[in-house]
């Protein structure tokens, strides 16, 4: 997800080279772009809605595929 923690990461495995992460990063993710907060923001809203009434006990995992695209 695009929050304060990618800084970090940025920071971290960037060497020196910022620009060019977050393109890699991105190639990385199954729709090839970062999520936001709104994006885990609307999965919440959804859950907190009566349209979600008959949902129970199951995970919702807001990461654009990348679990299930993990070997």
């Amino acid at each position: 997800m695009q929050a304060p923690l990618l800084d970090n990461l940025v920071q971290k495995y960037a060497k020196d080279d910022p620009e060019a992460f977050l393109p890699r990063r991105n190639n990385q993710i199954p729709m090839k772009y970062m999520g936001s907060g709104w994006d885990t923001a609307h999965a919440v809203l959804f859950l907190a809605n009566d349209e979600s009434c008959y949902v129970t006990g199951t995970e919702s995992i807001v990461d654009s595929g990348l679990i299930a695209a993990t070997p």
